[in-house]
């Protein structure tokens, strides 16, 4: 079975410590726990990345950008990630609640 190798860049490092710190001021057990699942869902992406759709960033960006998602209803995480020969690089780590990058918001009339 192929592997990939995964590589999570200094912007997701710092999304991942930005809410972890927030996690933490409120909930200092879940926060690590949500520390470790994280990674947990980045290292399942050592086998077989293409299995996670495009993220909205794609077409935005105009590259292929893909995404799994970690956490559960308010509480998501997308992860974005791009997919290389033989590596995967782990781009940034975005609560689902916030707008895609890229994407503006809708303009008030």
């Amino acid at each position: 079975m192929k592997r990939w190798r995964v590589i999570v860049e200094l912007p997701a490092q710092q999304d991942i410590a930005d809410a972890h710190l927030w996690l933490s001021e409120r909930n200092p057990e879940a926060a690590d726990k949500w520390f470790d699942g994280i990674y947990e869902t980045i290292g399942s992406l050592e086998i077989f990345p293409e299995r996670c759709p495009l993220a909205p960033e794609s077409k935005y960006l105009n590259r292929e950008i893909r995404e799994i998602l970690h956490g559960r209803r308010q509480h998501k995480y997308r992860i974005l990630f791009i997919v290389t020969e033989h590596k995967v690089h782990v781009l940034h780590v975005r609560h689902g609640a916030r707008l895609a990058l890229g994407e503006t918001e809708p303009a008030e009339e």
